[in-house]
């Protein structure tokens, strides 16, 4: 079951997804998995092409989010 998600805040303008909103959200099994995405992002940007790099990146448990919600 993925219970965490690593999540970017992009420049405003360089993601062009509708409903993006100039953020993205991946969902992983382990906190470990979603660190090292938040990890790679930050070091290769996105699609690691070295070209836009994230604002900012973090993590959350979307268990402890249910729950405190």
């Amino acid at each position: 079951m993925k219970e965490w998600t690593s999540n970017a805040e992009w420049p405003e303008g360089q993601i062009m997804q509708p409903r993006a909103l100039g953020k993205t959200i991946d969902y992983h099994e382990t906190e470990s998995a979603a660190k090292a995405v938040c990890r790679m992002l930050e070091r290769d940007g996105l699609g690691g092409e070295g070209k836009i790099f994230p604002v900012r990146t973090w993590t959350d448990n979307i268990k402890e989010k249910k729950n405190a919600g």
